[in-house]
């Protein structure tokens, strides 16, 4: 888990450095194509500015621990199967992410809704998750939510209180025990603080 949390952390650093948009099928395709971190290398050392940035250094010791050198050709390349070992699991949820109707709403660079300004310019929300149909990926998803949750509230605590949600914004989590998780309960120690009121629902303990 930490070892995919790191190689995430840098690869989005690395988009980032290079100016790139990227969603979640060019994650999970970075995350399991040697050939796509490769070319994602190439591009960093082009850019002007980039050759010596501490994004760029991250992201070649990343793949150090993934390059090899073939026997035959010595030909340094990177290990398609220690790459899967390492990040397989996590890059077949990304790709889930980015098929069907999770896909038809996760597949953008240009995202229609930003959770932040949402609850800033009081806009209603709906998030509907098909626990019934794919149980595993809508309660995946619904942690992703809960986490942009977290991120916002960090971000109305950061300003003047004039600017915070009056009235406070309201938060419905209902079934949430398919999504909760430990981390949950820093979101009710200090959402107050930020003008956020949490309503979590649940059926069963």
């Amino acid at each position: 888990r930490n070892e995919a949390l790191l190689g995430l952390t840098v690869l989005i650093s690395a988009l980032q450095k290079a100016n790139l948009a990227y969603n979640m099928i060019d994650l999970a395709v970075l995350l399991m194509n040697a050939p796509a971190l490769l070319e994602l290398e190439t591009k960093l050392q082009k850019i002007p500015g980039a050759i010596h940035s501490p994004e760029l250094k991250s992201f070649q010791l990343f793949m150090d621990k993934f390059r090899y050198r073939d026997p035959q050709t010595g030909k340094v390349d990177l290990s398609l199967n220690k790459l899967k070992d390492t990040f397989g699991g996590v890059g077949g949820r990304l790709y889930m992410f980015g098929q069907g109707n999770f896909g038809s709403v996760l597949n953008t660079y240009r995202p229609d809704v930003e959770l932040f300004e949402a609850i800033k310019t009081n806009k209603i929300i709906y998030v509907a998750l098909p626990t019934m149909g794919k149980n595993e990926t809508a309660s995946s998803f619904g942690k992703l939510v809960i986490g942009d949750l977290r991120t916002a509230v960090s971000w109305l605590q950061a300003l003047p209180p004039n600017e915070r949600p009056n009235p406070p914004f309201m938060a419905f989590m209902d079934e949430c025990g398919s999504y909760a998780v430990e981390a949950l309960s820093r979101i009710f120690e200090q959402s107050r603080s930020a003008s956020i009121c949490l309503i979590p629902a649940i059926q069963t303990l």
